[in-house]
């Protein structure tokens, strides 16, 4: 089996003519490949100068209700916004994704009350109940405690 990643868009509109590619339904010639980005683009930071990508199912909830989540915070900024669903459940994230936006720590708040709380730097995750998890994660951002040491105190 021929493995296409890693090629450049001309090398894959090569192997597609190479190798005779065509639509599967219709049989037609299929066009030269071209870049295509279905992620939603949006501005991160109170600057607004880092560009970031998001999953349009995952960003059109929060950013359709913002007007009301800005109400809610009395019209101020900044605002934190969570969203809780099943598409974070399991959601695999390269550390690159996260490097230099100064989250060190990633939650997600699961119905049962539970949080699982993920450390950017070394990929690794705990499940807590919410009590737990707010003790932690003040004292890995205070810097009290390392990712190890909450592993140890917990027995997790």
């Amino acid at each position: 089996m021929l493995h296409l990643d890693g090629f450049s868009q001309q090398e894959l509109g090569q192997k597609i003519t190479e190798f005779g590619i065509t639509s599967p339904t219709t049989e037609n010639k299929l066009s030269d490949p071209y870049p295509c980005n279905f992620m939603f683009k949006t501005s991160i930071g109170s600057s607004g100068k880092r560009t970031g990508y998001l999953r349009p199912e995952t960003a059109q909830g929060t950013f359709l209700s913002f007007n009301s989540l800005f109400k809610y915070n009395h019209n101020r900024l900044p605002l934190a916004a969570f969203q809780i669903g099943e598409v974070f459940i399991n959601e695999r994230y390269a550390r690159s994704d996260e490097v230099g936006s100064g989250a060190p720590l990633a939650l997600t708040l699961e119905r049962d009350s539970h949080v699982y709380i993920r450390d950017r730097d070394s990929g690794k995750k705990m499940k807590l109940s919410l009590q737990q998890a707010t003790g932690v994660v003040d004292c890995l951002l205070k810097g009290s405690m390392s990712w190890e040491d909450v592993e140890k105190s917990l027995d997790v």
